[in-house]
């Protein structure tokens, strides 16, 4: 008979032992985030000599280790994540063992927990929120600033633009209302007479031996006595100081040595006794001249 061929050995996987720390403290899952060191021993299911070991840690090694005889491995302050450890066991015939798996976590640090990013979340947040309300509000006080600073430039643009118009409707050197602005009264007071029906009365006075008092005193002497003409009639006419709020009365020099009043509610017989009050006053001045008064009412 033909003997039986032996039976071949088939190789155990093997068994991870406790797995410990540095210093020998058994590791507890899931470890904590830089452990530290921890070392992984395996050992053979049966004891046959020549037993050597290959293993690998998923996802961070790519292959399996080289077959060494050392049973245990160590690994440090592995990156966070979930991990599975792999050994399996050669014999010194040649046969490979199945592999044995171990899986373990290591949590991530405190500020890359599902907390921690929530509260980064909130904070990241609250800092934007906070970034674009100070922002925003400095925006705001710059636009009050801006409208401010544009209100102050538009009144002063405002007075300077009335001021220009004052002076655009005031004669130069008397400082009464020049003819612009009495021919503008003119035609206002003109519809305004015929509308309420109301008299309206003209005045244009004249003064006699002006050009005699330039020739013999000199401009400046003309020039004073315009003044004090002006002045005169404006006081007895009742003018008021602001153009814009005169009285229904009104006193202008239209010309060199031409005066014009405009009466209202006034009739021809009115009129005519204000001019010769004027005239005499006039006269009164002893300025070295006196006036001629023409007289026209509606």
């Amino acid at each position: 008979e033909t003997a039986a061929p032996p039976q071949r050995f088939v190789q155990p996987p093997p068994r991870i032992h406790p797995v410990v720390t540095a210093d020998n403290t058994p590791v507890t899952a899931p470890l904590p985030h830089a452990f530290g060191r921890m070392r992984i021993e395996f050992a053979p299911a049966s004891y046959r000599p020549g037993t050597l070991y290959q293993y690998g840690l998923a996802p961070s090694d790519s292959d399996w280790s080289a077959w060494t005889s050392e049973p245990f491995i160590d690994y440090t302050n592995l990156e966070h994540g979930d991990y599975t450890f792999h050994v399996r066991a050669r014999g010194a015939s040649g046969e490979t063992s199945a592999e044995t798996q171990w899986q373990f976590s290591v949590r991530p640090p405190w500020y890359r927990t599902t907390t921690a990013l929530i509260v980064w979340g909130m904070l990241t947040a609250l800092l934007i929120a906070a970034i674009v309300w100070l922002r925003t509000k400095s925006l705001h006080r710059q636009a009050d600033r801006l409208r401010a600073l544009v209100d102050e430039r538009t009144e002063e643009l405002r007075q300077a633009n009335s001021h220009l118009e004052r002076l655009a409707l005031l004669d130069e050197l008397t400082g009464i209302a020049n003819r612009r602005y009495f021919q503008r009264a003119l035609v206002e007071d003109w519809r305004n007479a015929h509308a309420q029906r109301q008299p309206l009365a003209l005045l244009l006075l004249d003064l006699d031996h002006f050009k005699r008092l330039n020739d013999e005193l000199g401009h400046p002497a003309g020039d004073a006595a315009l003044v004090h003409v002006g002045r005169y009639l404006s006081r007895e006419i009742r003018r008021s100081g602001d153009m814009a709020m005169r009285s229904n009365d009104l006193v202008a020099r239209i010309g060199g040595e031409e005066f014009a009043v405009l009466l209202t509610a006034t009739d021809e017989l009115q009129a005519v006794r204000v001019a010769e009050k004027l005239r005499a006053g006039i006269e009164e001045l002893q300025l070295g001249v006196t006036t001629s008064c023409g007289v026209a009412a509606i």
